[in-house]
């Protein structure tokens, strides 16, 4: 892979991240914006990851037979022209929809991004696929402190006109600098995403990952509301900071082939990553903004080595097929993600921010367990 190529990838993957994560942090300024509830106003992070929850399967099997660089192109273009055309909404109704609309073309660019770097013959899969996640990290974090800094300065729809420039550079970007690659994998047809279904360790390694990103969005989608209701003075700027923690995880994902050594095999790293994860969220618990700074780091580290993992295992259980396989992960990571982003909101609301964060963290512990007892016993077995 060319540096003109690597760059591009990097660029479209924090742009598009940035865009899918900038509404997080100024969710109660929308709110009160579009004068509705917290959980309406959640819909917006939901409505953003439903389409990236189904879309992947359809663009894992569209990969595998049509040039990539076209499909990144033409997604990068229509979402950059919607992302501009948010900045005019005046009510939720036609935000949602239009974001929703957007939202369908969020899967295929991260699917091609994910398809070209697995294609890739330089470097290992499990370094390819760290720069992928390292980018979106970074997007996701750029998106939220970024978004939350400029909408203090300016406004919300400065930060959307602005992301929607951003976005067809990309597209040109896509154009110019990332060559066409030649198709080298087998005919692909959605009968052969069975085989993975049926299969166990996939099934313990994909609920692994619905786990773990439902968690980290419900963190991470009621995390202002609930600062603004301990915090009523907190600012737009400061709300945005609290994502700070975020930025570990940029280190952590292309530390993964160290880490994974250190901690004595993939297995092992996914369990102990899962329980910091949890324990990152017991943190939470502490009222007060410097243990909130404190949590989102530990939750991060935890999130994101897990993360990197999981993704190089799973793209490793079905090399025949990477697109797919690719697009089977993301579509679990995002069904995770969307129900996480929003059903979090009725459990704030109903029990509060206590329970949420207690339920969440023996969740991922119980889940924990089953990985490493799963992946012992096949180990055994073999």
């Amino acid at each position: 892979m060319d540096t003109k190529t690597k760059v591009s990838v990097v660029y479209i993957a924090i742009i598009t991240l940035s865009s899918v994560y900038i509404p997080q942090p100024i969710l109660p300024l929308l709110a009160l914006e579009f004068g509705t509830t917290a959980q309406n106003a959640s819909a917006i992070t939901s409505i953003t990851l439903l389409p990236m929850a189904f879309a992947p399967l359809f663009y894992g099997y569209f990969l595998e037979n049509h040039q990539p660089k076209l499909i990144l192109s033409l997604s990068l273009f229509v979402a950059g022209i919607f992302q501009i055309l948010l900045a005019w909404c005046e009510s939720l109704e036609t935000f949602l929809l239009l974001r929703f609309i957007q939202s369908l073309f969020f899967p295929a660019i991260l699917t091609t991004l994910l398809t070209i770097l697995t294609r890739s013959q330089s470097g290992s899969l499990q370094f390819n696929v760290s720069i992928y996640i390292a980018s979106t990290i970074a997007g996701g974090l750029i998106g939220r402190m970024g978004g939350a800094y400029l909408t203090e300065l300016f406004s919300w729809q400065i930060c959307f006109i602005l992301l929607g420039v951003s976005l067809t550079l990309g597209g040109i970007f896509s154009l110019s600098w990332i060559a066409n690659q030649a198709s080298k994998l087998t005919q692909f047809t959605f009968s052969q995403i069975l085989p993975l279904l049926g299969n166990k360790t996939s099934l313990v390694v994909l609920g692994s990952v619905f786990v773990m990103f439902f968690s980290f969005q419900a963190v991470l989608n009621t995390l202002p509301f609930y600062a603004k209701e301990m915090f009523p003075h907190i600012s737009q700027n400061e709300l945005g900071r609290l994502y700070l923690g975020y930025s570990i995880g940029i280190v952590v994902s292309l530390l993964a082939n160290p880490i994974i050594k250190l901690c004595g095999g993939r297995e092992k790293t996914i369990f102990l990553s899962l329980n910091l994860f949890a324990l990152g969220l017991c943190v939470f618990l502490l009222h007060s903004l410097m243990w909130i700074y404190v949590g989102m780091f530990v939750m991060c580290f935890g999130s994101f080595i897990a993360h990197s993992v999981l993704n190089a295992l799973n793209n490793s259980l079905n090399p025949k097929y990477k697109a797919a396989s690719s697009g089977l992960y993301l579509s679990f990571y995002y069904t995770g993600g969307t129900l996480g982003s929003y059903l979090s909101s009725f459990v704030f609301e109903l029990f509060g921010w206590q329970m949420l964060i207690i339920s969440l963290a023996i969740t991922l512990s119980l889940t924990s367990f089953v990985f490493y007892h799963h992946m012992t016993h096949i180990k055994k077995e073999s």
